[in-house]
C-alpha cells in the first residue's frame, strides 16, 4: 500500500456519516361496551436545519408536557373554533391552551407519562430548569391572518380547512432550554447551540388539501388527532363514511382485557384484538374500521395452514383507579404448521423450548438441555456483536460499549396497561409504549448517556484505521473539492461510455446501479486522471465476486471514509491490471 499512499489522506475534521353516501348517523365510540368474561389465573449542520428541528422538539415536547396540567376545561362552540384555539394557543405560547383543545380521551393518554418523561430530561440535563409551560424561551411561533372553510362529516364530526394566512417561525438557539448533557454532546460534534438561528421565517398556511377534523365531545368541540388521521385515510380510499362502526369489547378485570387481546392474536382474529384496545386512544379506528379494513380478505389460521395455542398463561395486575399494569408472569406459545410443531413457554426470565424449536435451538445454539435463561442470552448476543466486530473490520470495542452496558443494565419490568372506561377494561397500547420507555429511562444515568456518546464518537470518528468505523477521508487525488450530488447532470462524461451494467463477477443477476457505478468511475478517474483508463478500471472491479465491496467503495468515495484492507487491495489490483 505504500506505493499508493497518497490516495487516501484524512481531511482535519471529522466528516459527519451519510445519513404522512350521504351523512350517517354517528356510533357513539364511549358507549358501554359488551362485557367479556374468562378465566385467569391471577398471579456541517446548516443553522436553519438545526433551528427547526431543536426548535420543533422542544416545542412538541412542552405540548405534551402540558397535557399533564390540563383540566376539564369545556370545549369550543365550533370546529373552526377549535381549531382557531389550538393556532391562538400556539401563537401565544400557551401550551395548556393547545392540549386543552385537544379530544379529552388523545389528551389524557398523555398526563403521566409526559411528567414523567420530562422530569426524566431535566434529571438526565436534557433540558435545564428554564423549561417553562407558559412559554419556551428563544423560541417563537406566530400567525396571523387565518381563515377558515368547515366541512361537516357527520353528526359531531368535521374537516376544518386553513384556507389563509401566515405562520412565522423564529429561533434564537442561546435562549433554548438546552441542558448540560445535550449542551457537551453537541459540542463534542462541532454543534454549538448558540448557531442554531432562525429570524422570522414564513409560510404561507392556505391549503386546498390540508385538514383537521374537530370532535364534538358533548362538552364543546375539540381536535382529533385520532380522527384527522382515518378521515385522511378514508378520503384517499374515497369510501363512504361508515353508518356504524365496531364495538368496542371491554372487560370485567384488567387481567381478562389483557387475556382477551392476547387470545385473539394468537387466533389471527384482528376484528377481536382490536376492539380491546382503548376508546380513548383508538376510537376513531373503532368507529371507520368498516372501511378501512375489509375482513373478508384478513387470513385466517386455516388459509396460512398454521395452529397457533396459547398455553401456560398467569397474569397479575397492579391497580391504581382506573390504570392498571398487567405483568406476564408465565406464557407458552404451541405453533403447528405443515412442517413444524413445536414451541415454548417463558416464565422466570427463561425460556422452555419444545419440539421443534428445541431441536432448531439445539442445533444452532448447542443448547445441552430445552431451557434458555437471560445470562444464556447475554452470552449469545456478545458472541454475535464479537463477530459483527470482527466482520466491520474495527473490533468489539466501539460496537461493544455502544450496545454491551444494555446487557447489563437493571431491565425494567414489562407490564401491558390497561384502561377503564365507564366500568370496563381495555389495553391501552400507546400508554403502554410510553410506560415502558420512562420505565427504561429511569434505569438510565447521565454517564450511560455519556458512554453511549463516546461509542457513538470512535464509531463515527477517525476512519477503519483510526479506531473509528465511518470517519477519516478517502479522498483520491484531484477529488477533494469535488463531491456532491450525483444526480444533479454532471455524469455527462461518464455517460459517453456505454458499456454500464456489466455483471459483478459474471454473474448476470449481479448487476450494480447505475448510481454505483457512476461513484465507482468517478472514483477510478480521479485517481488514473484517465476516462478511459478509469472505465477499465471499472470493468476490473465488476470482476470480484464480492459485491459488498464494490458498494463499501462507492460509499468511501461518497461520504469521505477509509475503505477495508480488502477494499483497498481490490482498488488497487484493478488500477496495476489497467496500468496505473
Amino acid at each position: 500500500m505504500s506505493d499508493h499512499d497518497d490516495v487516501w489522506r484524512r481531511p482535519d475534521g471529522d466528516v459527519p456519516p451519510p445519513p404522512p353516501p350521504p351523512p350517517a348517523p354517528p356510533i357513539d365510540p364511549l358507549a358501554p361496551a359488551a362485557v367479556e368474561q374468562s378465566h385467569v389465573r391471577r398471579g456541517g449542520l446548516g443553522a436553519r436545519v438545526g433551528a427547526i428541528a431543536l426548535g420543533a422538539l422542544l416545542l412538541v415536547g412542552g405540548v405534551a408536557f402540558a397535557a399533564t396540567q390540563v383540566g376539564g376545561s369545556g370545549g369550543n362552540d365550533s370546529p373552526e373554533d377549535a381549531v382557531a384555539q389550538m393556532l391562538d394557543a400556539l401563537s401565544d405560547e400557551d401550551l395548556l391552551g393547545v392540549l386543552a383543545s385537544l379530544d379529552p380521551g388523545e389528551r389524557d393518554t398523555l398526563r403521566q407519562p409526559a411528567e414523567d418523561l420530562f422530569a426524566e430530561l431535566e434529571r438526565l440535563e436534557v433540558v435545564d430548569d428554564s423549561f417553562e409551560l407558559t412559554g419556551i424561551d428563544g423560541l417563537d411561533l406566530a400567525f396571523s391572518d387565518v381563515t377558515y372553510r368547515t366541512e361537516p362529516i357527520v353528526d359531531g364530526l368535521a374537516r376544518v380547512y386553513v384556507t389563509g394566512g401566515r405562520a412565522s417561525f423564529a429561533v434564537d438557539g442561546r435562549e433554548l432550554p438546552v441542558g448540560d448533557f445535550l449542551a457537551d454532546a453537541l459540542e463534542r460534534f462541532g454543534v454549538d447551540p448558540a448557531d442554531l438561528q432562525e429570524s422570522d421565517a414564513e409560510d404561507d398556511l392556505a391549503s386546498d388539501d390540508t385538514f383537521l377534523v374537530a370532535r364534538d365531545t358533548g362538552d364543546g368541540w375539540r381536535v382529533s388527532i385520532g380522527y384527522t388521521a382515518v378521515e385522511a385515510a378514508r378520503g384517499s380510499m374515497g369510501a363512504p363514511v361508515p353508518a356504524t362502526g365496531m364495538q368496542a369489547i371491554g372487560a370485567a378485570s384488567p387481567e381478562e382485557a389483557v387475556e382477551g387481546l392476547l387470545r385473539s392474536a394468537t387466533a389471527l382474529d384482528l376484528r377481536g384484538a382490536v376492539g380491546r384496545l382503548s376508546p380513548h386512544e383508538f376510537a376513531a379506528l373503532h368507529h371507520y374500521w368498516p372501511v378501512l379494513v375489509d375482513e373478508a380478505d384478513l387470513p385466517s389460521a386455516d388459509d396460512l395452514g398454521v395452529s397457533v395455542e396459547l398455553t401456560d398463561l398467569e397474569l397479575d395486575a397492579d391497580t391504581d383507579g382506573d390504570r392498571a399494569r398487567v405483568f406476564i408472569r408465565s406464557i407458552g406459545v404451541d405453533v403447528v404448521a405443515e412442517d413444524f410443531a413445536g414451541g415454548g413457554t417463558v416464565a422466570d426470565g427463561c425460556v422452555v423450548l419444545r419440539g421443534d424449536a428445541l431441536a432448531a435451538a439445539q442445533e444452532e445454539l448447542g443448547l445441552d438441555d430445552d431451557t434458555i435463561c437471560r445470562d444464556d442470552i447475554q452470552g449469545l448476543l456478545e458472541d454475535a456483536m464479537d463477530e459483527a466486530g470482527a466482520m466491520s473490520g474495527m473490533g468489539i470495542g466501539g460496537l461493544e460499549d455502544l450496545m454491551g452496558a444494555g446487557l447489563d443494565a437493571e431491565q425494567p419490568a414489562f407490564g401491558i396497561t390497561t384502561t377503564k372506561i365507564d366500568g370496563q377494561w381495555y389495553v391501552a397500547p400507546i400508554r403502554t409504549f410510553a410506560d415502558l420507555g420512562i420505565a427504561a429511562l429511569r434505569t438510565v444515568e447521565r454517564e450511560d448517556l455519556e458512554a453511549a456518546v463516546d461509542a457513538v464518537e470512535e464509531l463515527f470518528g477517525g476512519g477503519f484505521f483510526g479506531g473509528g468505523m465511518l470517519g477519516g477521508g478517502f479522498v483520491p487525488p484531484g477529488l477533494t473539492d469535488e463531491f456532491g450530488d450525483f444526480d444533479d447532470g454532471g455524469w455527462s462524461e461518464y455517460e459517453e461510455f456505454e458499456d454500464i451494467g456489466e455483471p459483478i463477477g459474471g454473474d448476470p443477476q449481479g448487476v450494480l446501479d447505475p448510481g454505483t457505478e457512476r461513484i465507482l468511475y468517478e472514483l477510478a478517474e480521479g485517481a488514473t486522471g484517465d476516462p478511459e483508463a478509469a472505465q477499465c478500471v471499472l470493468a476490473e472491479l465488476q470482476r470480484t465476486d464480492d459485491a459488498f465491496l464494490l458498494f463499501e467503495l462507492a460509499d468511501a468515495h461518497r461520504y469521505e471514509f477509509e475503505p477495508s484492507a480488502e477494499a483497498q487491495d481490490l482498488f488497487f489490483a484493478a488500477l496495476e491490471a489497467c496500468g496505473g
